[in-house]
């Protein structure tokens, strides 16, 4: 046995003795090992000023209010081949090309983005502007990632 980190042949118990790396971290390793680099696309959209605007109504008006745009914002991922990776309170983070093999993964989230600020502007939660950030750079795919989606 070899500590992922440092090297060390043959380290005993839970942390190596040369370096303290925890020796689990050897399912990491090979994890990492077998990652692959791709290029990907990131969406995320959130809600601006939702927290303003459902300050004065309860906790199931507030998910009445914002739930529309939230699954206008999914669904508008999903059309463009996109994923919804997590959905956090007003918004969503999406990946394009990463879990698939969409070539074209730069051009379906700005698709992605424009159905979304179409819905916005549709009414899906009325009054609640909407913010859209994409990214596309080099991202290290793992094969349990795959799942996740």
């Amino acid at each position: 046995m070899h500590c992922p980190r440092c090297g060390l042949s043959s380290p005993t118990g839970k942390f190596c003795s040369e370096c303290g790396t925890p020796l689990e971290a050897k399912s990491v390793g090979q994890a990492a090992a077998q990652a692959t680099r791709k290029i990907a696309t990131v969406l995320f959209a959130d809600i601006k000023g939702s927290t303003k605007a459902i300050s004065a109504i309860d906790a199931e008006g507030a998910m009445l209010r914002i739930r529309p745009m939230i699954n206008a914002m999914a669904a508008a991922v999903r059309e463009q081949g996109g994923t919804v990776i997590e959905v956090r309170g007003d918004g969503i983070l999406s990946g394009f090309g990463a879990l698939d093999s969409l070539e074209d993964h730069p051009l379906a989230a700005c698709r992605a983005a424009l159905a979304i600020r179409q819905a916005a502007k549709g009414g899906a939660s009325p009054g609640l502007p909407v913010r859209i950030g994409i990214h596309t750079g080099e991202v290290i795919v793992t094969p349990g990632e795959a799942g996740n989606s």
